[in-house]
């Protein structure tokens, strides 16, 4: 580019455009501007949209229910008829569940055959997933049912030597016995008048085998232990998954914990 000329740099000085506006020239050319053309586009735009989305938003808050859409009242046979079809929907998969796949944890859908997750290994997950369902449903016989089967077998799923998910048991089994104790201790909802405690009485013992996998030097728990022995973090013959990073496409929080925990012990993940 070739150097100004001094007319031109004198144009260009704050002085100079400063004037210009004293002037009431600041869009125009010789002022640097671009002659008051470029900004009534978008202005005309800015006006438009204004104009149907202001009256748009205060129509639809100033609705009855502040915007959100307000279900229609339900009569008592369109009621009925959604319920009937929930309770066909849960005991044809609970049916099934016991039918093809009991005491595993799951019943796959397409093979129809039972299976033991890699969370559990064989905790019983789907009877401790529908218990409190049959509350809703009030089933007080198949929940009879279930609570004195586990009275008297579900000790031994606890008392394997398997490697377990902290997390998932935690949330499945253990919050599974409390919740529904707390249900069965009702008074008004007389689900289980002989009802002692049963539950409750899993719920300590499992807790206190879950407690082993916070008691750490280092503050960080395990992510896997074995409800028999405790965590097997430390280097022994049976490196197991809570020293494993996975291979997975999105690796979660949880096995970084249990790396970091290894670690702090002087272990080595496996990859």
């Amino acid at each position: 580019m070739g150097k100004k000329s001094a007319a031109d740099r004198s144009r260009d000085s704050p002085a100079a455009q400063h004037s210009c506006c004293a002037e009431g020239r600041c869009a125009a050319a010789e002022c640097g501007g671009s002659g008051g053309k470029s900004w009534k586009p978008a202005a005309a735009l800015v006006v438009i949209l204004a104009m149907v989305c202001v009256p748009f938003v205060v129509s639809v808050y100033a609705a009855p229910g502040g915007g959100r859409n307000e279900a229609k009242p339900m009569d008592d046979a369109t009621r009925e008829r959604y319920r009937e079809a929930a309770k066909e929907m849960f005991y044809h998969s609970y049916d099934s569940y016991l039918q093809h796949a009991f005491p595993k944890d799951e019943l796959a859908p397409i093979s129809c055959k039972g299976h033991d997750t890699h969370n559990c290994h064989g905790c019983l997950l789907t009877f401790y997933d529908a218990l409190d369902t049959l509350v809703v449903l009030e089933n007080r016989t198949e929940f009879q049912r279930v609570v004195r089967w586990l009275a008297e077998h579900g000790a031994a799923a606890f008392d394997r030597d398997q490697s377990v998910s902290v997390f998932e048991t935690n949330i499945r089994v253990l919050g599974s016995l409390i919740s529904n104790h707390l249900l069965a201790k009702k008074p008004e909802l007389n689900l289980m008048p002989d009802y002692n405690d049963e539950l409750l009485t899993l719920a300590v013992d499992l807790g206190n085998r879950l407690l082993r996998a916070y008691m750490t030097p280092h503050g960080l728990p395990y992510g896997s232990i074995s409800l028999k022995t405790g965590p097997r973090c430390p280097r022994t013959a049976t490196h197991v998954e809570s020293c494993t990073l996975y291979k997975d496409k999105f690796v979660n929080a949880r096995t970084h914990v249990c790396a970091r925990a290894c670690l702090v012990n002087g272990e080595t993940p496996k990859k």
